[in-house]
């Protein structure tokens, strides 16, 4: 008899990012607390098993085993730009849609360590990996938005996200970002549309809007609000 297929049972942590802002966006927009919930276990999923809080890491993937436990590599691969991005940008979408100051925090903390480990101090933006792995000869940042936003993309985004929720200054990292991007946003913005919806969002600026009231009161539930702004409420 032949071998059974080989299965692919990695888990990644860029894409659980996105599924993570999947189910928090679709749950707060349609009130759907089962989403929210699914929402939930994936960025605990994610603490757990693809986080290494004590070498303040994000791993890049881990795999199911046989009997449907979470194993590791051998030395575990640590995660690239994307995964930080990606995974900071779920978090956003899960503390906007349920307002619990673990998941903003524990974003916070990641974006500090995205700018320790991929930000170009002198030209701007943030390479794919870490400039010190010796096993890549060219240092490359992403952009581009294809089947996937690009991490910069992204991350332009969570910057100026993360500047209105928290009060810190993430202000000219972003600008930095959005400069070492210029050219392409000026020639081809086709190219880079989640660039380009941060770019607009920096000129713009964001609006606060203050709901007031009880939060558990159904005219201020976060999931009837979350449609007026999609960066910034406080209850």
């Amino acid at each position: 008899m032949s071998a059974p297929p080989h299965l692919d049972t990695k888990m990644l942590a860029s894409w659980n990012g996105l599924m993570l802002s999947a189910f928090a966006r679709a749950g707060a927009v349609l009130g759907d607390e089962a989403l929210l919930e699914r929402a939930e276990r994936a960025a605990r999923f994610l603490k757990e098993h693809l986080w290494d809080g004590e070498q303040q890491v994000m791993l890049r993937c881990c795999y199911r085993g046989d009997h449907m436990e979470v194993q590791h590599t051998s030395p575990p691969v640590t995660g690239f730009l994307d995964d930080y991005a990606f995974v900071i940008a779920g978090l956003l979408d899960l503390y906007e849609a349920t307002l619990q100051t673990e998941w903003l925090v524990w974003a916070e903390e990641l974006q500090l360590r995205q700018d320790v480990l991929f930000l170009d101090e002198q030209g701007g933006g943030y390479f794919c990996s870490h400039p010190t792995d010796q096993s890549v000869l060219l240092q490359l940042k992403e952009g581009q938005d294809g089947a996937e936003p690009s991490a910069n993309s992204v991350s332009a985004s969570n910057l100026l996200r993360l500047c209105s929720l928290t009060g810190q200054d993430w202000t000219r990292t972003g600008q930095n970002l959005l400069a070492a991007f210029s050219k392409q946003l000026t020639q081809v913005p086709v190219s880079l549309p989640e660039m380009v919806r941060a770019l607009m969002a920096h000129h713009h600026t964001l609006t606060q809007i203050v709901v007031c009231g009880q939060q558990d009161a159904a005219d201020s539930r976060p999931a009837r609000c979350r449609s007026l702004h999609p960066y910034r409420l406080r209850f």
